[in-house]
């Protein structure tokens, strides 16, 4: 079979969904709400990560997504669930099972996922079974585990390097993985991240926004100057560039290389015309890269997605999926 390379792309409305397949887009991720969570637990318990956020960021109901999902399969295209928060009280599992048993009665193809009893409940239910970046996958024992859940999938977490996700690929060849291509402000691990992100501000980092740095040991000694300049280097860049897009476009040379099988674009808040031109940007490069004989090669060709006047131009680095790949130095 030809190696082919899927774009993974969000959807929250039937409405569009051929135009994101005629921009490239090869599957589709989406979020629901759900009437008895909300009933029992509200939006302030996360049911995917992007509840609070409501019809800007999932499907209003069951019959909605079905419609989407019908679409998408006229055109051989997928489509999958996130059920990815980290992990559900025994009270909520009940209601995440008769989830998973409504979305199987209406095709979805599979349910993305970060807790243990939810991975073993979908296989249960004869669905596709994708791990969660939220469940921070690093090393092969963690998959040699996730396989005895018939774990399918896994979506590497986004401060993972490529030479570990090359060791990785080539020792599961039977299973797909996934990596994060562009969006998505934060380049640091989901797992740990534990706050909630439903304030008023939006996500909880965008408290630091608002906060003045106090620097210091865990010894309680003193830092030094020279350690204090990086610090303070490194919260101005934070503030500077952290909300914008994260891109990890200069990678795909070696993604093809290494046989990824899904690149992820980040955005079910984002309106469908953003994601449009994202898809179309995203495609434009594996397009590229396909014909490059090196990696060099490829950056010499790359479509970047910042001009270089513009404050979160490439050359910074700190909006970098990928840092290692071009030597930036982010302290």
């Amino acid at each position: 079979m030809e190696y082919t390379m899927n774009i993974f792309a969000p959807l929250k409305s039937k409405v569009g969904v051929k135009a994101l397949i005629d921009a490239g887009a090869d599957e589709f991720y989406c979020g629901i709400i759900y009437d008895e969570w909300d009933r029992i637990f509200g939006k302030d318990i996360e049911l995917n990560r992007r509840c609070f956020c409501g019809t800007d960021a999932n499907f209003p109901d069951l019959n909605e997504l079905a419609s989407a999902i019908e679409i998408a399969h006229s055109f051989n295209k997928k489509v999958y669930l996130a059920l990815n928060h980290h992990q559900y009280t025994s009270k909520q599992f009940n209601i995440v099972k008769k989830l998973i048993d409504a979305v199987k009665a209406i095709n979805i193809d599979g349910v993305i996922a970060a807790d243990i009893a939810v991975l073993e409940y979908i296989a249960e239910a004869d669905l596709k079974s994708v791990a969660s970046t939220d469940m921070t996958v690093y090393n092969s024992e963690t998959i040699k585990f996730l396989k005895t859940l018939q774990v399918k999938r896994i979506i590497f977490s986004r401060d993972m390097q490529l030479d570990e996700i090359k060791i990785i690929r080539e020792k599961f060849p039977e299973l797909e993985f996934e990596a994060f291509m562009i969006n998505g402000p934060c380049r640091f691990s989901d797992n740990i991240c534990l706050p909630i992100h439903n304030t008023q501000w939006g996500a909880f980092c965008r408290f630091l926004e608002q906060c003045k740095y106090v620097y210091f040991r865990y010894d309680n000694t003193d830092i030094t100057a020279s350690e204090e300049h990086k610090l303070q280097k490194n919260m101005f860049y934070y503030h500077k560039f952290f909300f914008n897009k994260a891109c990890g476009i200069c990678a795909l040379w070696y993604f093809i290389q290494y046989n990824i099988d899904s690149v992820k674009i980040v955005g079910r808040v984002l309106p469908l015309e953003r994601v449009i031109n994202d898809i179309t940007f995203v495609k434009k490069n594996i397009d590229i890269a396909k014909t490059c004989s090196s990696s060099e090669e490829f950056l010499s060709k790359v479509v970047k997605p910042y001009s270089e006047n513009e404050k979160t131009s490439c050359k910074w680095g700190y909006q970098c999926y990928f840092p290692e790949l071009k030597g930036y130095e982010l302290a």
